[in-house]
Protein backbone atom coordinates (compact mmCIF):
# COMPACT_ATOMS: atom_id res chain seq x y z
CA UNK A 1 0.00 0.00 0.00
CA UNK A 2 1.35 3.89 -0.59
CA UNK A 3 -1.37 4.70 2.18
CA UNK A 4 -2.88 2.99 5.37
CA UNK A 5 -6.26 4.16 6.61
CA UNK A 6 -6.88 2.66 9.94
CA UNK A 7 -8.48 2.86 13.51
CA UNK A 8 -5.69 2.73 16.63
CA UNK A 9 -7.11 -0.61 17.33
CA UNK A 10 -6.79 -2.13 13.88
CA UNK A 11 -3.10 -1.02 14.20
CA UNK A 12 -3.09 -2.78 17.33
CA UNK A 13 -4.18 -5.98 16.06
CA UNK A 14 -1.74 -6.08 12.63
CA UNK A 15 1.13 -5.66 15.21
CA UNK A 16 2.06 -8.72 16.48
CA UNK A 17 2.04 -9.69 12.58
CA UNK A 18 4.37 -7.42 11.54
CA UNK A 19 6.58 -8.08 14.37
CA UNK A 20 6.58 -11.90 13.67
CA UNK A 21 6.91 -11.69 9.97
CA UNK A 22 10.21 -9.54 8.40
CA UNK A 23 8.66 -10.04 4.79
CA UNK A 24 5.14 -8.82 5.95
CA UNK A 25 6.41 -5.85 7.38
CA UNK A 26 8.92 -5.00 4.54
CA UNK A 27 5.94 -5.25 2.45
CA UNK A 28 3.70 -3.29 4.12
CA UNK A 29 6.08 -0.21 5.00
CA UNK A 30 8.73 0.14 1.94
CA UNK A 31 6.08 1.54 -0.44
CA UNK A 32 4.05 3.90 2.16
CA UNK A 33 3.15 7.25 2.45
CA UNK A 34 1.55 7.85 5.03
CA UNK A 35 -0.05 6.01 8.19
CA UNK A 36 -3.68 7.62 8.80
CA UNK A 37 -5.77 6.92 12.04
CA UNK A 38 -8.81 8.14 13.69
CA UNK A 39 -11.93 7.45 15.25
CA UNK A 40 -10.42 6.80 18.67
CA UNK A 41 -6.75 7.70 20.49
CA UNK A 42 -3.76 6.21 19.50
CA UNK A 43 -1.68 4.98 22.27
CA UNK A 44 2.38 6.69 22.50
CA UNK A 45 3.99 3.08 23.00
CA UNK A 46 1.82 1.97 19.72
CA UNK A 47 3.05 4.89 17.33
CA UNK A 48 6.38 4.55 19.06
CA UNK A 49 6.30 0.93 17.54
CA UNK A 50 5.31 1.38 14.25
CA UNK A 51 7.90 3.94 14.26
CA UNK A 52 9.99 1.33 15.18
CA UNK A 53 9.12 -1.07 12.64
CA UNK A 54 9.14 1.78 9.49
CA UNK A 55 12.96 2.16 11.01
CA UNK A 56 13.65 -1.27 10.50
CA UNK A 57 11.57 -1.70 7.39
CA UNK A 58 12.87 1.10 5.23
CA UNK A 59 15.63 3.00 6.96
CA UNK A 60 13.00 6.12 8.56
CA UNK A 61 9.27 6.83 10.22
CA UNK A 62 6.63 6.53 7.87
CA UNK A 63 4.59 10.50 8.36
CA UNK A 64 1.79 9.51 10.67
CA UNK A 65 -1.24 11.61 10.44
CA UNK A 66 -4.65 12.03 11.92
CA UNK A 67 -8.08 14.08 11.73
CA UNK A 68 -10.92 14.38 14.04
CA UNK A 69 -14.75 14.84 13.87
CA UNK A 70 -17.88 12.74 14.35
CA UNK A 71 -20.91 11.63 12.13
CA UNK A 72 -22.68 15.00 12.46
CA UNK A 73 -19.70 16.79 11.07
CA UNK A 74 -19.67 14.59 7.95
CA UNK A 75 -16.77 13.24 9.66
CA UNK A 76 -14.15 15.55 9.56
CA UNK A 77 -14.17 18.76 11.29
CA UNK A 78 -10.37 19.13 11.81
CA UNK A 79 -7.30 17.37 9.90
CA UNK A 80 -3.96 17.32 9.80
CA UNK A 81 -1.48 18.23 7.28
CA UNK A 82 2.11 18.33 8.48
CA UNK A 83 4.79 16.57 9.80
CA UNK A 84 3.32 15.81 13.86
CA UNK A 85 6.10 14.22 16.23
CA UNK A 86 3.73 11.95 18.97
CA UNK A 87 0.17 11.15 18.64
CA UNK A 88 -2.94 13.13 20.17
CA UNK A 89 -2.60 15.93 17.52
CA UNK A 90 -5.93 16.55 15.62
CA UNK A 91 -5.14 19.55 13.64
CA UNK A 92 -6.62 22.63 12.64
CA UNK A 93 -10.15 23.23 11.21
CA UNK A 94 -10.64 22.23 7.88
CA UNK A 95 -11.51 25.60 5.92
CA UNK A 96 -14.93 26.68 6.14
CA UNK A 97 -15.05 25.20 9.91
CA UNK A 98 -15.40 26.86 13.09
CA UNK A 99 -13.76 25.20 15.83
CA UNK A 100 -14.82 26.89 19.59
CA UNK A 101 -13.40 25.80 22.84
CA UNK A 102 -15.55 26.45 25.77
CA UNK A 103 -15.22 26.12 29.16
CA UNK A 104 -16.86 22.71 30.59
CA UNK A 105 -15.53 22.08 33.82
CA UNK A 106 -12.12 21.59 34.38
CA UNK A 107 -11.55 20.81 30.37
CA UNK A 108 -12.49 23.05 26.97
CA UNK A 109 -15.30 21.19 25.08
CA UNK A 110 -14.42 21.36 21.60
CA UNK A 111 -17.81 22.65 19.42
CA UNK A 112 -18.11 22.70 15.31
CA UNK A 113 -19.85 24.62 12.79
CA UNK A 114 -19.67 25.00 10.05
CA UNK A 115 -21.34 24.00 6.66
CA UNK A 116 -20.25 20.30 6.81
CA UNK A 117 -22.27 20.57 10.27
CA UNK A 118 -25.67 18.42 10.25
CA UNK A 119 -28.87 20.69 10.70
CA UNK A 120 -30.02 18.82 13.37
CA UNK A 121 -31.20 15.07 14.20
CA UNK A 122 -34.55 13.62 11.87
CA UNK A 123 -37.58 14.04 14.25
CA UNK A 124 -36.12 14.62 17.43
CA UNK A 125 -35.96 18.14 17.98
CA UNK A 126 -35.53 17.04 21.91
CA UNK A 127 -31.94 16.08 20.83
CA UNK A 128 -31.20 19.46 18.93
CA UNK A 129 -31.74 22.08 21.78
CA UNK A 130 -28.85 19.78 24.01
CA UNK A 131 -27.10 19.45 20.57
CA UNK A 132 -26.55 23.13 19.68
CA UNK A 133 -25.11 26.30 21.78
CA UNK A 134 -26.16 29.64 21.13
CA UNK A 135 -24.48 30.33 18.76
CA UNK A 136 -25.00 27.50 16.58
CA UNK A 137 -21.99 25.22 17.13
CA UNK A 138 -22.51 21.73 17.79
CA UNK A 139 -21.25 20.21 21.04
CA UNK A 140 -19.41 17.77 20.17
CA UNK A 141 -18.65 16.44 24.02
CA UNK A 142 -14.62 15.56 23.00
CA UNK A 143 -12.39 18.07 25.27
CA UNK A 144 -9.23 19.81 23.50
CA UNK A 145 -6.69 22.11 23.85
CA UNK A 146 -4.00 23.83 21.83
CA UNK A 147 -0.76 22.14 21.38
CA UNK A 148 1.72 25.31 21.89
CA UNK A 149 -0.81 28.24 23.26
CA UNK A 150 1.52 30.98 21.72
CA UNK A 151 1.18 29.31 18.25
CA UNK A 152 -2.70 28.15 17.12
CA UNK A 153 -1.28 26.80 14.06
CA UNK A 154 -0.01 23.93 15.30
CA UNK A 155 -3.22 22.60 16.29
CA UNK A 156 -5.47 21.34 18.87
CA UNK A 157 -4.53 17.96 21.12
CA UNK A 158 -7.48 15.48 21.76
CA UNK A 159 -7.92 15.86 25.87
CA UNK A 160 -10.63 13.16 26.62
CA UNK A 161 -14.50 13.25 26.82
CA UNK A 162 -15.85 15.90 28.90
CA UNK A 163 -18.95 13.82 29.72
CA UNK A 164 -17.25 11.01 31.04
CA UNK A 165 -15.43 12.47 33.64
CA UNK A 166 -16.32 11.67 37.17
CA UNK A 167 -15.72 12.50 41.11
CA UNK A 168 -14.18 10.01 43.88
CA UNK A 169 -15.88 9.75 47.54
CA UNK A 170 -13.06 12.30 47.94
CA UNK A 171 -14.13 15.20 45.64
CA UNK A 172 -11.60 14.29 42.97
CA UNK A 173 -12.05 14.29 39.46
CA UNK A 174 -11.06 11.65 37.52
CA UNK A 175 -10.65 12.37 33.87
CA UNK A 176 -11.44 9.28 32.56
CA UNK A 177 -10.32 9.33 28.88
CA UNK A 178 -7.21 10.56 29.52
CA UNK A 179 -5.86 7.74 32.07
CA UNK A 180 -7.76 5.41 30.52
CA UNK A 181 -5.28 6.16 27.45
CA UNK A 182 -2.47 6.12 29.98
CA UNK A 183 -3.39 3.09 31.70
CA UNK A 184 -3.50 0.88 27.96
CA UNK A 185 -0.44 2.45 27.34
CA UNK A 186 0.89 1.47 30.89
CA UNK A 187 -0.09 -2.50 29.83
CA UNK A 188 0.76 -2.41 25.97
CA UNK A 189 0.65 -5.23 24.38
CA UNK A 190 -0.93 -6.83 26.64
CA UNK A 191 -3.85 -4.27 27.45
CA UNK A 192 -6.30 -4.04 24.49
CA UNK A 193 -8.61 -1.73 26.65
CA UNK A 194 -9.58 -0.90 29.77
CA UNK A 195 -13.16 0.02 31.60
CA UNK A 196 -12.07 2.48 34.51
CA UNK A 197 -14.95 2.89 37.48
CA UNK A 198 -15.28 4.58 40.60
CA UNK A 199 -17.55 7.24 40.51
CA UNK A 200 -18.33 8.06 44.00
CA UNK A 201 -16.48 5.41 45.55
CA UNK A 202 -13.23 5.49 47.67
CA UNK A 203 -10.71 4.45 44.51
CA UNK A 204 -10.15 3.88 41.40
CA UNK A 205 -10.88 0.47 39.32
CA UNK A 206 -10.06 -0.65 35.81
CA UNK A 207 -11.55 -3.56 34.08
CA UNK A 208 -8.92 -4.81 31.42
CA UNK A 209 -9.49 -6.74 27.98
CA UNK A 210 -6.31 -8.01 27.55
CA UNK A 211 -4.67 -8.67 24.12
CA UNK A 212 -4.56 -12.18 23.30
CA UNK A 213 -1.42 -11.79 20.57
CA UNK A 214 0.22 -9.22 22.92
CA UNK A 215 -0.07 -11.68 26.31
CA UNK A 216 1.31 -14.85 23.54
CA UNK A 217 4.07 -12.60 22.35
CA UNK A 218 5.26 -12.39 26.33
CA UNK A 219 5.23 -16.20 26.93
CA UNK A 220 8.40 -18.06 25.68
CA UNK A 221 6.27 -21.44 24.58
CA UNK A 222 3.50 -19.42 23.54
CA UNK A 223 1.21 -21.97 25.33
CA UNK A 224 -1.94 -22.21 27.65
CA UNK A 225 0.05 -20.14 30.49
CA UNK A 226 -0.21 -17.02 28.01
CA UNK A 227 -4.34 -16.32 29.67
CA UNK A 228 -2.65 -16.03 33.35
CA UNK A 229 0.53 -13.93 32.38
CA UNK A 230 -1.39 -11.74 30.34
CA UNK A 231 -4.21 -11.02 33.21
CA UNK A 232 -0.91 -10.68 35.77
CA UNK A 233 0.81 -8.24 32.76
CA UNK A 234 -2.25 -5.93 32.34
CA UNK A 235 -2.70 -5.12 36.41
CA UNK A 236 1.16 -4.21 36.65
CA UNK A 237 -0.19 -1.68 33.52
CA UNK A 238 -3.10 -0.30 34.91
CA UNK A 239 -1.29 0.22 38.45
CA UNK A 240 1.53 2.22 36.14
CA UNK A 241 -1.31 3.99 34.36
CA UNK A 242 -2.99 4.75 37.52
CA UNK A 243 0.00 6.83 39.50
CA UNK A 244 -0.84 9.46 37.07
CA UNK A 245 -3.84 10.48 38.28
CA UNK A 246 -3.49 13.49 40.28
CA UNK A 247 -5.86 16.82 41.00
CA UNK A 248 -6.19 19.64 39.19
CA UNK A 249 -7.86 22.76 39.94
CA UNK A 250 -10.99 23.93 39.47
CA UNK A 251 -10.95 27.11 37.08
CA UNK A 252 -12.82 28.60 33.91
CA UNK A 253 -11.43 30.02 31.04
CA UNK A 254 -12.82 32.44 28.26
CA UNK A 255 -13.61 30.70 25.04
CA UNK A 256 -11.08 30.09 22.34
CA UNK A 257 -12.48 30.00 18.96
CA UNK A 258 -10.58 28.90 15.75
CA UNK A 259 -11.23 29.06 12.20
CA UNK A 260 -9.73 27.89 8.98
CA UNK A 261 -8.86 30.98 6.15
CA UNK A 262 -7.68 28.73 2.75
CA UNK A 263 -5.09 26.59 5.36
CA UNK A 264 -4.68 29.51 7.58
CA UNK A 265 -5.50 29.06 11.62
CA UNK A 266 -6.83 32.20 13.07
CA UNK A 267 -7.24 32.10 16.96
CA UNK A 268 -9.41 34.86 18.45
CA UNK A 269 -9.16 34.63 22.45
CA UNK A 270 -13.00 36.59 23.19
CA UNK A 271 -12.44 38.78 26.31
CA UNK A 272 -15.88 38.96 27.87
CA UNK A 273 -16.99 39.64 31.82
CA UNK A 274 -17.63 36.06 33.19
CA UNK A 275 -20.65 37.38 34.47
CA UNK A 276 -22.38 38.01 31.40
CA UNK A 277 -20.39 35.20 29.10
CA UNK A 278 -20.27 31.86 31.18
CA UNK A 279 -23.05 30.84 33.11
CA UNK A 280 -22.50 26.84 34.56
CA UNK A 281 -26.25 25.72 35.35
CA UNK A 282 -25.41 22.46 35.35
CA UNK A 283 -21.58 22.68 35.04
CA UNK A 284 -21.94 23.73 31.48
CA UNK A 285 -20.69 27.15 30.70
CA UNK A 286 -22.85 28.92 27.84
CA UNK A 287 -22.02 31.55 25.99
CA UNK A 288 -24.34 34.02 24.92
CA UNK A 289 -25.26 35.70 21.54
CA UNK A 290 -24.27 39.02 21.47
CA UNK A 291 -22.56 39.15 23.84
CA UNK A 292 -19.49 41.07 22.39
CA UNK A 293 -16.11 39.96 20.13
CA UNK A 294 -16.10 39.74 16.74
CA UNK A 295 -16.08 36.47 14.36
CA UNK A 296 -12.42 36.66 12.78
CA UNK A 297 -14.48 34.04 10.05
CA UNK A 298 -17.07 36.75 9.59
CA UNK A 299 -14.04 39.78 8.89
CA UNK A 300 -11.43 37.46 6.91
CA UNK A 301 -11.17 40.48 4.89
CA UNK A 302 -9.43 42.12 7.78
CA UNK A 303 -7.07 39.39 8.36
CA UNK A 304 -3.21 39.77 7.73
CA UNK A 305 -3.17 37.27 4.85
CA UNK A 306 0.92 37.23 5.13
CA UNK A 307 0.86 36.19 8.66
CA UNK A 308 -0.25 32.67 9.38
CA UNK A 309 -1.77 33.32 12.82
CA UNK A 310 -3.72 36.34 13.88
CA UNK A 311 -4.40 36.63 17.64
CA UNK A 312 -6.71 39.52 18.30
Amino acid sequence: PTISFNVPRGYDVLMPYLEKDEQLRDNFFKNLDMLFYAAAALPPALWAKLEELSIKARGDRVPMISSWGSTETAPAAATVHWLIEKAGVIGVPLPGTEIKLAPSGTKMELRVRGANVTPGYWRRPELNDEAFDEEGFFKMGDAGKLEDPDDPAKGLVFDGRTAENFKLMSGTWVHAGELRLKAIDAGWPVVADAVLTGHDREEIGLLIFPNAAGCASLVKDGGAAAGTDCAAGGARGAEGGLEETQRREQRQQPPLRLCADHGRAALDRRQRDHRQGLREPARRARQPPGSGGEDLCRRRSRCDRDSVIEIA
